[in-house]
């Protein structure tokens, strides 16, 4: 049986994993437990759904499903009745707690009529994507970094990964703290739990990706030095800048002999047609339609641009599936996700299988190591 489900929390300003935020229960799709002041009973049921943001935890997520054949982030604080109270009682932390439950009620039942009027159809590749997530970003959400005090002014780091944007590429922030850009000088108040950070980051990530997407082999393993000779120049940055001009701007004449420019401007125009004729395209791993109703006119490389980074999430979920299957029973675990790089909080000695998985299919990484998030030093 599958339940869509969200947890209620007193509180919209904390995270649902403060220990201070109150949980008062979960809607379900064809019911409620929730435990308010209103209601005489602590699990009264009621016919309605929804009311705060689900942080992927189990069951069906509501709001991916939304996200999922709209391409839009769902807005869970719909009635103005319910807004006004909200802002009414901004200065109280636990709202949830003082506002009326008919008004929560009334919320609810505009935002399952939301849904409904959508007629969103629970698919077998929605149903693997929404257990992935779970498993993965649902697991991250539920770490929380030890931050220095004079950095943030907390000392606990709550992240909220929240797939629900244009690409599908997660956005993490919470409380003022954005752990998906975190400044350099930012980063050093970031502490490892355990003995010290390892840091994977993946090299040209994006052009390995295309690489594997097209069926390619680069003829080195230092493919910025296969560029230089295509372009025949010595400058290793300058380099860097015109192939990645290139594959998100269009290849020049001058550089259109190069056999790997040929098939991404191929696999450009193929699904830059198809998004034409069809009105969408699929992500490449989970088969999520792109739709053009809710994208809109796009430029054939802005297209190629969103297509590549909801395949490097989506490939991205399938690595951290299997990272967490090697870590079980593990003290080490993954606690920062930065679509390139994996941030570990290291116990046990686990770089060379760790660094195995992340290389899987040829995608080399750079491995850095150090006390705090700011200062790491590669790992040779």
């Amino acid at each position: 049986m599958i339940n869509c489900q969200i947890p209620i929390y007193s509180s919209n300003k904390m995270h649902p994993y403060d220990k201070e935020n109150v949980y008062m229960g979960k809607f379900y799709f064809d019911n409620c437990l929730i435990d308010h002041h209103d209601l005489s009973k602590k699990d009264e049921i009621i016919n309605t759904w929804l009311l705060h943001p689900l942080l992927h935890d189990t069951g069906l997520d509501c709001r991916l499903l939304y996200w999922w054949y709209t391409n839009d982030s769902f807005d869970f604080n719909n009635t103005s009745q319910y807004q006004q109270l909200v802002n009414k009682y901004w200065p109280f932390t636990h709202v949830n707690k003082i506002i009326p439950f008919y008004v929560i009620e009334e919320n609810c039942e505009y935002i399952k009529n939301k849904l409904t009027n959508q007629q969103l159809k629970i698919s077998p590749d929605f149903l693997q994507f929404n257990t992935d997530v779970n498993a993965t970003f649902g697991k991250l959400n539920k770490v929380i970094l030890t931050l220095d005090y004079k950095y943030f002014n907390t000392v606990q780091g709550y992240q909220n990964y929240n797939l629900c944007t244009a690409t599908g590429r997660p956005s993490n922030a919470w409380g003022g703290i954005n752990l998906a850009a975190l400044p350099p000088e930012q980063r050093v108040g970031v502490k490892p739990n355990n003995n010290q950070f390892v840091l994977f980051d993946y090299s040209s990530y994006h052009v390995y990706l295309i690489a594997n997407l097209l069926g390619y082999s680069f003829p080195t393993k230092d493919i910025h030095s296969f560029f230089m000779k295509e372009y025949n120049i010595t400058d290793r940055e300058e380099s860097k800048k015109l192939t990645f001009r290139h594959l998100y701007g269009g290849v020049p004449n001058e550089y259109k002999h190069i056999k790997f420019f040929q098939l991404v401007e191929q696999f450009v125009n193929d699904i830059n047609n198809q998004y034409i004729r069809k009105g969408y395209v699929e992500s490449i791993v989970y088969k999520r339609p792109m739709s053009a109703n809710n994208l809109g006119r796009m430029n054939k490389y802005k297209l190629f641009n969103y297509l590549l980074q909801c395949y490097e999430t989506e490939r991205n979920i399938k690595v951290i599936l299997e990272i967490n299957k090697y870590l079980y029973e593990k003290k080490t675990i993954l606690s920062l996700y930065n679509y390139d790089g994996f941030l570990f909080d290291m116990e046990e000695d686990c770089v060379d299988d760790l660094k195995k998985i992340l290389q899987k299919d040829n995608f080399p990484v750079t491995v850095k190591v150090g006390n705090n998030f700011g200062e790491m030093n590669e790992l040779l």
